[in-house]
């Protein structure tokens, strides 16, 4: 998780160098201080960025897990097996308590 939050910082932080240096080659100052302006404030964007990649992550492993628990409440309708339809409930179980302990993590996000 480290690397993923220094890797946005570095390009985080990269783009708008470029951009700054792009501004400056063609002379349009107003750009240049807006861009100095965002510099300065970039520890608030990038905290941002971050957040909005972890939540995004986040709700992208959610819709997985919703998924697979669909997967399973349609084998538990044709299983017959006693001892199959108990490891599928198992199973549902648990996608359902890492379902919820995601949600918090979102929750804490926002």
């Amino acid at each position: 998780m480290e690397d993923k939050k220094a890797k946005i910082r570095e390009t985080w932080l990269n783009d708008r160098l470029d951009l700054y240096l792009y501004a400056k080659k063609i002379g349009d100052q107003d750009w240049q201080n807006d861009l100095l302006k965002q510099l300065h404030e970039a520890e608030t964007s990038i905290t941002k960025a971050i957040q909005a990649d972890m939540e995004y992550h986040l709700w992208d492993e959610f819709d997985r897990i919703n998924k697979q628990l669909l997967t399973i409440y349609q084998q538990l309708q044709k299983e017959e097996r006693q001892f199959e339809i108990e490891q599928l409930k198992e199973k549902a179980w648990q996608l359902k308590n890492a379902r919820i302990k995601i949600s918090k993590q979102i929750g804490e996000l926002g």
